[in-house]
Formats: C-alpha cells, structure tokens, sequence
C-alpha cells in the first residue's frame, strides 16, 4: 500500500477537516482504505492516491464544481472527462452571458429606475427596446459613434444651458401648468432641439425611450427631482412624451394621468 496516513494527517496535509473527508467517503467521492482487522467504520487510511485525489477535489469545488461534477470527472476515463469539460465549457459561456446581459441590464435600471417598466405602455415597444441597447452592437452605431465625436466638444456652458431647460419645467410645474400646456411642449420641443445639436441627434422614437428614463424612478429622476423639485422629472418626461406623441410617436393616452404623480 506504501505510505499511509490516518485521516487526521491527511487533513492537515490537505487542509480539509475530518468531517468532509468523512462526507467525501459517505457519497463515494473518496473511498479510503481500511487496516485489516480493524473494526468496521474504524481507522480509516489513506495513501498518496488519495492525497492527490482530494487535492483535485479541493481544486475542482473552489473552481466551482459540485461534488456530482467532481466525481463524474474523476471518476471518467480521459476522453469522457474532456468532452464533460467541453460541454461545461459551453454551459459556463452561455451562462456567462446571461448574467453579462443581467448585470447591464441592472445598471440601465439604476439610471432608468424600476418605474420604467411599467411605463413601458407609454411608448409602443416592449422591454426588449431597453435590452438591445444593452448588446455590443451599440459600439457598431451611429449614435455610438456620434458620441465619441460630440463629446470631446460638450462644454460645462452646454450642460448648464440643458440644465436651464428643467429649471424651466420645474417653474412651470410650480406654477400650477399641466405638462400639456402649450409652455411645456414649447420646452420640450426646444430641449430636445439643444439636446440633438450638442449632445446625440437621437429620433424621436429612441428620444420618447429617454423620455421614460426621466421619470422612471432612477438615478436621473432623483437628481431632478433633488436640484429642481418634486416631481421636476415627472413633468418633464409627460411633456416629453406628449411632444413625440403629436410628433407621430404612438403614446397610451390612457395612462396620461399618471405620468407626473406617484
């Protein structure tokens, strides 16, 4: 048999306790030897193969495999044990992605805030508008590209004249204005002009998208609403919507009502 050790050396070599070497040995991922003569369930052994053995276990599960997949790879002979690996591969990949599209998903709802999803209604698309902006594609777009070339030239001057169009939204909400009224349209009318000269030349259809982000709950709605009053965000977004709507963007009048309360 060679060298053997007793289950406490081999947990200090390994750096395993004795309970899981005993749970390995329990669901047959690890079987160790026995003394002969020794009383059943007593004195279990274990050689240098069974070192090697668990120091692959430790390995494969900090990697992220479960015990069934350890023993399965273990347990295969060479050829099985690559094409497990090569159709986990492909499993991991495919799973790597989803939580990629996960993770950017979430971070546009940050921005967005979870409201946009039941605003959804308002523009006549479905949630999967607000994933392709998520996909690699964006990189290959025009507007990616109208970013990169715009935004070297966005002076502070620009931003504070964007920042003067809420500030005007938020009088006009203070001021008793349905965000219908003809001062509101006119503000959103003349910010999205400003917006598409300095910043993104965006069609009215992505810019009713936007619209939605503004009151959606997230961080954009929360800077507003902090800077330039309560429900600043909502006002602006309604007169938004209703500029694209009588611009020929479809919007769920039905709805109208709630677009600047909570």
């Amino acid at each position: 048999m060679g060298k053997i050790y007793q289950i406490g050396e081999v947990s200090k070599i390994t750096g395993l306790n004795a309970s899981a070497l005993r749970y390995y040995d329990k669901v047959g991922l690890l079987t160790p030897k026995r003394l002969e003569g020794a009383v059943k369930n007593h004195y279990r052994v274990y050689d240098d193969d069974d070192v090697e053995r668990i120091n692959k276990i430790s390995m494969l599960s900090k990697m992220g495999y479960g015990l069934k997949e350890i023993k399965q790879i273990l347990d295969n002979s060479e050829s099985e044990m690559e094409q497990f690996i090569i159709e986990n591969t492909r499993s991991l990949e495919e799973e790597r992605k989803r939580l990629e599209n996960k993770i950017k998903f979430n971070y546009l709802l940050s921005i967005a805030g979870t409201r946009f999803l039941s605003m959804k209604s308002f523009v006549s698309r479905d949630t999967d508008t607000l994933m392709q902006i998520c996909k690699d594609k964006f990189e290959e777009s025009a507007y990616y590209h109208e970013i990169e070339q715009k935004k070297e030239k966005v002076t502070q001057e620009n931003v504070d004249t964007l920042m003067q169009f809420f500030e005007r939204f938020a009088d006009q909400y203070q001021s008793g204005m349905d965000f219908r009224d003809e001062k509101p349209l006119e503000t959103a009318e003349k910010c999205y002009t400003y917006f598409s000269e300095h910043f993104l030349n965006l069609s009215l259809d992505d810019f009713s998208l936007l619209a939605c982000f503004l009151g959606g709950g997230g961080l954009i709605t929360s800077f507003l609403n902090h800077n330039y009053g309560k429900y600043t965000a909502e006002f602006a977004m309604g007169a938004f919507l209703i500029f694209c709507k009588n611009n020929g963007i479809p919007i769920d009048e039905g709805n109208e009502e709630e677009l600047c309360h909570e």
